[in-house]
């Protein structure tokens, strides 16, 4: 029920909380608090799969939303030769990617290919020495094996932009120069 306020203070009447909310309560809404909660979660990040080696890939702007998506992408390129791809994030950033069976390399940077570009690296090989050559535009281009990392790690990584957008913190990430 309105409340008086004393008189002069020039407000008139006004509601008590529950009477403020109660009409808001009272719209028709069309999704439920459960779905909007959903949804929220479900658009906060974003990720586009393009690959750079086959412009006539049919996942080439696939939309990839969860890690079942993720996973079922990646399965179906797994057994290609080498090739190089990326996942354009909508936060601004993006994955460039070469992946090969058993291994493969991650470079974070923004989607504009503004500096920083980090590179994640396998730590188990840090000082290694010697090249692997993989395939980037129908060349072989050499990559130092202490960027190459397995496919489990390789999945870490990618699964955790995925998921929230950012590099994953606890693997250890080299600034490549200008």
């Amino acid at each position: 029920m309105p409340r008086p306020r004393p008189e002069g203070d020039g407000a008139g009447v006004s509601l008590s909380p529950s009477q403020c909310w109660a009409p808001w309560r009272a719209i028709p809404s069309e999704l439920t608090d459960s779905e909007r909660f959903y949804n929220f979660c479900r658009e906060t990040m974003k990720t586009h799969f393009f690959d750079l080696l086959d412009n006539a890939n049919p996942s080439n702007g696939t939309s990839i939303e969860n890690l079942s998506e993720l996973q079922n992408l990646l399965e179906s390129v797994r057994d290609r030769l080498p090739f190089i791809a990326e996942l354009n994030g909508d936060n601004g950033f993006k994955l460039i990617f070469v992946l090969g069976p058993t291994e493969g390399c991650v470079q974070f940077c923004s989607v504009e290919h503004k500096p920083p570009y980090l590179m994640a690296v396998n730590s188990n090989l840090r000082d290694s020495e010697g090249e692997v050559e993989f395939l980037m535009g129908d060349t072989l281009t050499p990559v130092s094996k202490r960027y190459c990392l397995t496919y489990d790690a390789f999945v870490t990584i990618v699964a955790e932009f995925v998921q929230t957008g950012e590099r994953k913190h606890d693997v250890l990430w080299e600034e490549l120069g200008p």
